[in-house]
């Protein structure tokens, strides 16, 4: 077999064979907290603070919000820790705070315990994403790394969308049995963490090392410098997580009173769309890594935009079928793109701390967004929202269309990485 097709086999398999274990326990602790995060969000608490405790509505979703909050706040300290002393401390620590806020939250009987116990719970799961993102940087080669996004955002996706069906299930049954389930899910988590996440697999590369001699001051202003040099990205990384959160607090809304779905009808698109970003991840990954990402990133947010402002237009089942499919196929290639553009610009000392600062500023979009996306809602019509979201993903479009996304130095990434030690 000669050499081409070699590679070309290699190309098209789905998974490779030599996934490393550390980026499958990692992926896997990631996959794990998201379930409970996705149940939590999406199911347990909007029912149980309502149904059982007799709270506000408004209590719950301060709740919901406060979470968000703290894990915004925390990424970056977490993933300074993580470039300092590896990830397996700072998961374990996620894990033990997350699995006492699930325990608090079932023992809550005031709404300020239950706002004490989701604070707890999103300073949990803070560590989980820096720690997932620095592992592929300390453990991918720079031309591969948008795949491995991809594996990362299809365990991601499994989570996140198994989380609600799994706590709707369980909720049937009993509220009791629901936080058990996801009391669980936290401590399998901590197993994996334990058993498979190791310090020693995460050796700091040279670059550490020798940043480690300087001062406090210089580390600092290392940091800023590396900040400076990617803030043309903050408004991608803002308008992305603003305008899909956006749509968030009306989606349901939109489509019970506009489109008259069921709600069976209505979980079926979310899911199909999902089910299509988690089929795309994959080959787009792969289809990024060997032909760069700049032009699958902006052929992603002009789909993605295109497909919002055009869905307030139309409102047949048809029509709402082929609005998600585009999107749910444009954010299969936006998610490893965009993340391969970011990575490009963080120096291989400092992953997990940028990353942190970079999800930061995505956090505050994820804050931002859903209030926007009410308030147009009350005060111009069902379907601004859908304008402002795909408006905001347009502009970002025509902004990148014409900045460079390359970074200067990039090449420098493939010499340090080989300096690094195994993750």
């Amino acid at each position: 077999m000669s050499t081409q097709e070699k590679s070309q086999r290699r190309w098209l398999n789905i998974i490779p064979r030599d996934f490393p274990l550390a980026l499958v326990s990692i992926f896997s602790a990631l996959s794990l907290s998201e379930l409970v995060r996705g149940a939590l969000t999406f199911s347990v608490l909007p029912t149980y603070g309502s149904g059982v405790l007799g709270l506000p509505v408004e209590i719950t979703a301060l709740a919901i919000s406060l979470h968000y909050l703290m894990d915004t706040l925390f990424r970056t300290p977490f993933g300074w820790m993580i470039d300092r002393i590896g990830p397996r401390y700072p998961l374990m620590a996620g894990f033990v705070a997350a699995l006492c806020a699930v325990i608090f939250m079932f023992q809550a009987r005031t709404g300020a315990m239950l706002l004490l116990a989701a604070m707890l719970f999103g300073f949990g799961v803070s560590p989980m994403w820096p720690a997932a993102m620095s592992a592929i940087a300390h453990r991918i080669e720079p031309q591969e790394r948008a795949s491995y996004v991809g594996y990362l955002y299809l365990f991601w996706l499994c989570g996140t969308g198994l989380g609600p069906v799994l706590a709707n299930l369980l909720i049937a049954r009993s509220y009791p049995a629901a936080f058990l389930a996801l009391g669980l899910a936290d401590g399998l988590g901590l197993l994996v963490v334990l058993l498979f996440v190791h310090n020693r697999q995460y050796r700091a590369h040279d670059s550490v090392r020798i940043s480690n001699k300087y001062s406090w001051q210089n580390r600092i202003q290392s940091i800023l410098t590396n900040v400076r040099e990617a803030s043309y990205l903050f408004p991608g990384m803002f308008a992305q997580t603003f305008a899909i959160t956006s749509l968030v607090p009306i989606l349901s809304l939109y489509a019970k009173l506009e489109l008259h779905l069921s709600p069976i009808y209505y979980t079926g698109i979310l899911v199909s769309g999902g089910a299509l970003t988690a089929l795309t991840l994959i080959p787009a990954g792969k289809l990024v890594d060997r032909f760069g990402a700049r032009y699958f990133l902006i052929f992603g947010f002009g789909t993605a935009a295109f497909a919002l402002i055009v869905f307030s237009f139309y409102h047949s089942r048809l029509a709402t079928y082929l609005v998600v499919a585009f999107i749910g196929i444009a954010y299969g290639f936006v998610l490893p793109s965009w993340n391969k553009t970011v990575d490009t610009h963080i120096d291989p000392d400092k992953k997990a701390t940028l990353w942190g600062i970079f999800m930061t500023v995505e956090g505050i979009g994820s804050a931002v967004g859903p209030y926007v996306g009410g308030l147009v809602w009350q005060t111009l019509s069902p379907e601004a929202p859908f304008w402002v979201a795909g408006s905001v993903i347009l502009l970002i479009c025509l902004l990148y269309i014409f900045v460079p996304l390359q970074k200067k130095d990039g090449g420098r990434e493939s010499i340090r990485h080989r300096q690094r030690s195994t993750f």
